[in-house]
């Protein structure tokens, strides 16, 4: 296994999500949304405490603002568990090209990430903060978790300082 692997898509750049989870009506694992990418948090059947990282890029400009959640399946009959949720706000760091070598037009990188609070078996923390135009990120073990989504709120872009579209990459370590 890749201990310190490339970034990879966890959410292509889009706009908000048009239809929050809703967890007290929604959650099992039939209703998990189409987006959920499966990491494994195991080689060979051993379950590995890692790290992933989370960055995220968004806007038109600097300090564009959004709201993030992070959600968990960790069975394919398991129910959803919000992992944890805070904001975001890009910084100046501009995005020239994606980790996956797509080209970016006026995107910048967050440098400001507040986990507001969480609901995981270790803490949920932002590694980097206080917007200093670095690329901050969101730091977790996956503890064997398997089928993660991050959901956008608060990023459409239809007020002066909302981030607009927001694509989100993943980690380990």
């Amino acid at each position: 296994m890749e201990l310190h692997m490339e970034w990879q898509q966890l959410r292509a750049p889009a706009d908000e999500d048009a239809s929050p989870i809703d967890l007290t009506s929604e959650g099992d694992f039939d209703q998990m949304v189409s987006g959920a990418i499966e990491i494994k948090g195991d080689a060979g059947g051993i379950v590995h405490e890692e790290n992933i990282f989370i960055a995220l890029a968004a806007g038109a400009a600097a300090d564009k603002t959004l709201t993030w959640r992070l959600f968990n399946w960790a069975k394919q009959n398991g129910m959803a568990q919000q992992v944890g949720y805070g904001t975001g706000k890009t910084g100046s760091q501009a995005v020239v090209k994606y980790p996956n070598t797509v080209a970016a037009t006026n995107k910048f990188w967050c440098d400001e990430l507040v986990v507001s609070d969480y609901s995981w078996l270790t803490p949920v923390e932002a590694t980097v903060g206080g917007g200093n135009n670095s690329v901050a990120m969101i730091s977790l073990r996956i503890l064997g978790g398997t089928y993660w989504f991050m959901q956008i709120e608060d990023a459409d872009g239809a007020s002066g300082d909302e981030a607009g579209d927001v694509s989100v990459w993943w980690r380990r370590r």
